[in-house]
């Protein structure tokens, strides 16, 4: 019963919604912030480059005959055990 007036008077008041999803992040943050580690690096020489970001790993290439073109990770497939057409070389 303690537990239901609880969620009813949060249902009534959306102020109140908003504290206990507040407090809730802030539990979050003091509980991960602890956890992970961090460094915050000053004197970085290196330059950063765009292709520093895209993952190196076996990627499948498709191009629609509209000319849009998508880029996925070739162990998302899975061999279907059937023949297909073949692109030629």
């Amino acid at each position: 019963m303690k537990t239901i007036a609880f969620l009813e008077d949060l249902l009534a008041n959306p102020h109140k919604i908003l504290a206990v999803i507040k407090d809730d992040l802030q539990q979050l943050k003091e509980e991960y912030w602890r956890r992970a580690p961090h460094r915050i690096l000053v004197d970085v020489k290196e330059e950063l480059h765009e292709e520093d970001l895209v993952k190196d790993e076996e990627v499948l290439i498709s191009i629609t005959e509209r000319g849009y073109i998508k880029r996925v990770p070739s162990k998302t497939y899975r061999t279907q055990g059937r023949v297909g057409a073949a692109l030629p070389a």
